[in-house]
């Protein structure tokens, strides 16, 4: 994005410094920075930002952060500014019953550490509360691993179709990628807290891309924009 608006100024933020160092536009920076789950303060002055974006960090907040979080967001974004939060449901719908029982245990797991697994449909109601107006929420469902993207503009017969036309979404690529190294990264606390070997657990996950195929699997991604008022005076609406 930075490549594509050089006149805007881009600064991505992040606990880890995985982000490059030496290659990267020039309008674009990076600031480390890890929430203070205690007392949420943002790097920024007040007022200073035209848009934020924020995507899946659910996994890493507790439930009280949250509003505390979206408060700080209203304060640094400029009057007439916006916001954009995008977080995924924890489940996989359509999916096996021993998916099904990772998730129920990953549900159990998030209430044990005053998280709310279910944040992804709450994120406008933060915004109301905070002050935000011009409140939208929709979401998409994700294929994990199939589905297709026409290759050419020629028709395909309603009676065959012909796969040298087609190919899988590289989105649901990534998605089902996204996802199944989620998954692989919970390992150790599957295992752990469940009695489960570590190959019994690998096995199982190494099969889900081929599960997901068949079953028609797929994630939620939620989304929410909303406008901070130019006064004072303007009121939230959630839609």
């Amino acid at each position: 994005m930075a490549t594509q608006f050089p006149q805007a100024h881009f600064i991505g933020v992040d606990k880890q410094a995985s982000f490059p160092h030496d290659i990267k536009p020039k309008n674009c920076h990076f600031k480390l920075f890890d929430i203070n789950q205690s007392m949420v303060k943002l790097p920024f002055l007040d007022q200073s930002v035209d848009y934020i974006f924020q995507r899946d960090l659910n996994w890493n907040l507790s439930e009280t952060t949250w509003l505390p979080l979206v408060k700080e967001f209203f304060r640094v974004l400029k009057p007439g500014g916006w916001i954009e939060l995008v977080e995924p449901d924890i489940e996989t719908h359509s999916a096996s019953s021993y998916e099904d029982f990772l998730t129920n245990k990953l549900i159990g797991a998030f209430q044990d550490r005053q998280q709310d697994p279910f944040i992804a449909k709450r994120l406008s109601s933060f915004m109301a509360v905070a002050g935000f107006r011009r409140i939208q929420s929709d979401f998409q469902s994700i294929p994990l691993g199939w589905g297709y993207q026409k290759l050419c503009t020629s028709a395909i017969s309603s009676t065959r179709k012909d796969h040298r036309l087609l190919r899988c979404s590289e989105f649901a690529r990534a998605a089902a990628s996204h996802r199944l190294d989620l998954l692989k990264s919970l390992q150790p606390w599957f295992t752990r807290e469940n009695n489960v070997s570590k190959a019994k657990y690998d096995n199982y996950i190494s099969q889900l891309p081929d599960e997901w195929y068949h079953a028609k699997s797929y994630t939620n991604w939620h989304r929410s924009t909303a406008q901070k008022p130019y006064t004072k005076h303007d009121t939230a609406i959630a839609v």
